[in-house]
């Protein structure tokens, strides 16, 4: 019998086989009847010779042969004439995800017949339960569940890492980095002013040297002056 606890991907098909018992397609319902009363599975297999044919079930061939006048009036009837109106069939080389989609998309009538496994030749391998098919794909479910909570414990560390790497290279508050900046800029104002206030004192001494030359009035001297004696008491504050 399959393990009922199965919960990871068998690589074998075969692993999941409950049993083979089965009865002749010519055999009389009152022997497949006493049959089933040796086991307790719900579905034997219906062979001719050793091909399959189909599924006989317990609880049909005992409402058949239990109604009324039920078993004197078919208790030599064939099993052939009692079997299930279909079988879900799969074959060993079938992927898994193929194979629980094929069962689980059965009618709601069929979903929970069990389902017979072939070889690559259609030879009988056996019965499985659909229960077991049932506990698989929960199994199958719940390991990819923890396969992606674990993935995400893995993406929320390394998004933890990399914010603590973030912050210490900009550990500063920002009010001091944009003082920071703001003093760069006011050190750089008054370089360039000074540059200016330079170029001014220049201006002026060749301006009163044009006007000592040129004849130009005092007032235009004067004006220069306090340009610079402005620009020199910015700087010094």
């Amino acid at each position: 019998m399959p393990n009922s606890r199965l919960t990871v991907e068998p690589s074998d098909l075969r692993q999941l086989v409950a049993h083979r018992e089965s009865v002749q397609a010519s055999d009389p319902l009152e022997a497949v009847h006493k049959h089933f009363s040796k086991h307790e599975y719900e579905f034997m297999l219906v062979l001719d010779g050793e091909h399959f044919v189909g599924l006989c079930e317990r609880q049909k061939i005992g409402m058949v042969l239990g109604a009324r006048f039920g078993f004197a009036m078919h208790s030599r009837q064939p099993v052939r004439e009692a079997m299930l109106p279909e079988a879900t069939i799969i074959k060993i080389n079938q992927p898994l995800a193929e194979v629980l989609a094929t069962t689980f998309s059965r009618p709601n009538s069929r979903l929970y017949d069990d389902v017979v496994l072939l070889d690559e030749a259609d030879g009988v391998l056996g019965v499985i339960f659909s229960r077991t098919l049932v506990r698989l794909q929960n199994g199958l479910f719940l390991e990819k569940i923890l396969q992606l909570e674990s993935q995400q414990r893995e993406l929320n560390k390394k998004n933890e890492q990399m914010e603590g790497e973030v912050s210490l290279v900009f550990e500063d508050p920002l009010e001091e980095r944009e003082a920071a900046i703001s003093g760069m800029r006011t050190r750089a104002a008054r370089s360039s002013l000074s540059a200016a206030c330079s170029t001014e004192a220049k201006m002026a001494s060749a301006s009163r040297w044009a006007m000592v030359r040129g004849g130009m009035t005092e007032d235009f001297a004067a004006r220069v002056g306090q340009r610079l004696s402005s620009l020199t008491s910015w700087l010094d504050g």
